[in-house]
């Protein structure tokens, strides 16, 4: 077998490497875990989809933390082919959990789910509507402006030594939504051209 320990972060890792991180959610009766658990992934498309757009944020968040990773088929003497990997896990889980079968999710069920992601989880009301206080600072080719947003909303606008003019196109955005189409009703893409990469 392989010697896999705990990262004390609810992770597990392997020759000192994450190779699984998890996540839990409690509401009202309802107890959420989902995990990740790398076989044979891609760890270069992983690095650059993780890759931290946040600089210049900063806020009472908790902040991810980031650990090199690896594969478990990297450690095995016979790489598994995912179905057989998948195969052995469901069968090691029903086993630790003392279950016979594995519940399947109903296939009507895919259309709820659907509907949640488009009404609800891609809305900005729930991705930024939702979030704690922080700043964020902008640096543009007139120097840095810098944001405070409480619940998706701009509180306060820290233009520096932007000019003038400059300055009170951005005290307008107080009150406004933390969005690009607010900042780009500005102008501020043609002082801050990558933009979208930046934050949103």
């Amino acid at each position: 077998g392989l010697s896999v320990e705990r990262d004390g972060r609810n992770g597990l890792e392997l020759t000192e490497k994450k190779i699984s991180g998890s996540a839990q959610a409690l509401k009202r009766t309802r107890f959420l875990h989902h995990a990740t658990l790398l076989c044979s992934s891609d760890l270069e498309i992983l690095e650059h989809s993780l890759a931290s757009r946040g600089e210049g944020i900063s806020g009472g968040g908790i902040s991810s933390h980031r650990s090199p990773v690896t594969n478990v088929n990297d450690h095995l003497k016979e790489p598994l082919e995912m179905e057989s990997f998948q195969t052995q896990w469901i069968e090691f889980l029903l086993n630790r959990f003392k279950q016979k079968t594995v519940a399947k999710i109903p296939f009507e069920s895919e259309a709820v789910v659907q509907g949640l992601i488009v009404n609800t989880f891609k809305t900005w009301s729930w991705n930024m509507g939702r979030t704690p206080q922080f700043d964020f600072r902008l640096d543009t080719t007139e120097g840095s402006i810098a944001f405070t947003i409480t619940k998706g909303i701009i509180e306060g606008a820290d233009t520096g030594a932007v000019p003038e003019a400059r300055s009170k196109q951005m005290q307008s955005l107080i009150g406004q939504r933390f969005q690009q189409e607010a900042l780009s009703r500005c102008g501020i893409e043609s002082i801050c051209p990558n933009l979208n990469s930046l934050v949103f």
